[in-house]
């Protein structure tokens, strides 16, 4: 659909001539921004974020891991008590 539109505006002719400056253009626009990428450190500071984010994912993983094990303890000590008044409750019958 562009292709037609560009060809009814720009013209036969003129078609490749527009085309190879638009190639050039976005080449050069390409160059501009991995320049400026590097000159901002900005790949330097994505991998930062990338390490900090998989630290806070390998935390979260460690405490959801501990608060399931802290849950299992409450559940056990819960079961020991159960278990001490039934065998408190048996030596009285």
């Amino acid at each position: 659909m562009i292709l037609v539109i560009a060809f009814v505006v720009v013209g036969p002719e003129d078609l490749p001539k527009v085309a190879a400056w638009l190639g050039r253009t976005a080449r050069h626009f390409r160059l501009l921004v991995r320049e400026f990428r590097e000159q901002a450190g900005i790949d330097e500071i994505e991998r930062g974020i990338s390490d900090a984010k998989s630290g806070i994912d390998r935390d979260i993983r460690r405490l959801k891991s501990e608060a399931d094990l802290s849950r299992e303890v409450r559940m056990t000590e819960g079961l020991r008590g159960e278990i001490g008044g039934a065998e408190k409750s048996l030596k009285e019958e």
